[in-house]
């Protein structure tokens, strides 16, 4: 809880695992902007925290501050490789497109990275789908365009970073199901 975290940084402020639970604590509360600087704290203690900057990024991500996520996440492959990140990275789309033009164009940057992605070998995410991804791009047929192409680009992605994505029930393998 928070109360927990704000008592552990009473005996050592610089606990920049407290600063994290203590931002969790008080994002799932909705006090965001709490959140917010107990992250940026934990940077300050730490310029080289991972956990720091990418939970700056997913609160950014999720206040639909793109450009903040993205920095953030650069930030991350800064300090070590992860692929969960890279496909973060190539999946952050702003949730608004200024124009027709503008999401094609970025359609085809997000399809790009994603490719390029797929191409890179020995992609191996630090734990499971949803920990090192964590996000969905489901979202993009809304706006009226096919995305067919990019939703198959996803799929070999995450399929050839995790295998177990691959797992076909026993019992849908006897009816045929592929």
């Amino acid at each position: 809880s928070a109360f927990h975290n704000e008592e552990a940084l009473k005996i050592d402020p610089t606990m920049v695992a407290a600063l994290i639970n203590g931002g969790l604590s008080y994002e799932n509360m909705g006090d965001r902007k709490k959140a917010r600087e107990m992250y940026s704290q934990s940077i300050k203690i730490n310029p080289n925290f991972f956990a720091g900057y990418n939970s700056l990024a997913i609160l950014s991500h999720d206040e639909g501050d793109v450009e903040d996520a993205k920095k953030n996440w650069r930030k991350c492959l800064e300090i070590k490789e992860d692929f969960g990140i890279r496909i973060k990275l190539a999946m952050t789309l702003p949730p608004v497109f200024e124009s027709r033009n503008d999401l094609k164009r970025l359609l085809n940057e997000f399809k790009y990275e994603i490719d390029k992605l797929v191409n890179t070998p020995n992609i191996k995410l630090n734990g499971d789908l949803q920990f090192s991804v964590g996000m969905g791009t489901f979202y993009l047929g809304y706006f009226g365009v096919n995305v067919k192409e990019h939703m198959e680009s996803v799929y070999k992605l995450l399929s050839k970073s995790d295998p177990a994505i691959n797992y076909i029930a026993p019992h849908l393998e006897k009816i045929g199901y592929k």
